[in-house]
């Protein structure tokens, strides 16, 4: 399994959210084929190590070898998926994207690897600087999806992972107004405390 990163406090955020400010005007520049290639190295990479992937599930939340290759191919579906719909929806002469900025992702903690494949995809090809900050309980396999998508080529300006506790997560990263935006799968209880 990956070493998992050192938890960060509060006093490191501004330096994190300071990277992916600039990283915002660097990822526009991005042709959408050159975003689209990139992900396909990350749908390959992620068949590639599927069984590290499947074991770190294991570890994290102790899912079978079965649900875990389900989510693991619900994973790679969802970048394919979002590869064509982004190229379909391109297609409309009328329709053009603004990017929010920096957006905040938080994986779901019974289905890390697919939750956080389709919020960093989603994110990326729309070009958006993603955070990513998951629950300390999927923190193994939500780097590993990290490195993953280092490892195809995204640099790590426009991706950022973040290790840290809930009270930073909820008291710091949620406040700060350098924040475009979130993706958070969660429940409805926790929702509505952010």
């Amino acid at each position: 399994p990956p070493i998992i990163p050192q938890k960060i406090t509060k006093t490191d955020i501004p330096k994190i959210i300071a990277t992916s400010q600039k990283a915002k005007e660097s990822i526009k520049s991005i042709s959408i084929d050159d975003k689209i290639f990139l992900l396909t190295k990350v749908e390959k990479l992620i068949e590639s190590r599927k069984s590290e992937l499947i074991h770190s599930l294991h570890l994290d939340i102790y899912k079978n070898i079965e649900h875990a290759n389900l989510e693991i191919i619900d994973a790679i579906d969802s970048i394919k998926y979002l590869k064509n719909e982004i190229k379909n929806i391109l297609n409309f002469e009328d329709i053009s994207f603004i990017p929010k900025g920096t957006i905040l992702c938080a994986p779901s903690k019974y289905f890390p690897i697919h939750s956080l494949v389709e919020q960093i995809t989603s994110a990326y090809l729309t070009s958006n600087s993603v955070l990513i900050c998951p629950n300390n309980k999927i923190t193994r396999s939500s780097y590993l999806i990290y490195k993953i998508f280092l490892e195809a080529g995204i640099s790590k300006e426009h991706i950022q992972f973040i290790n840290t506790d809930l009270s930073t997560f909820e008291n710091v990263l949620t406040k700060d107004e350098k924040i475009d935006s979130f993706i958070v799968s969660t429940n409805s209880k926790f929702a509505k405390k952010l």
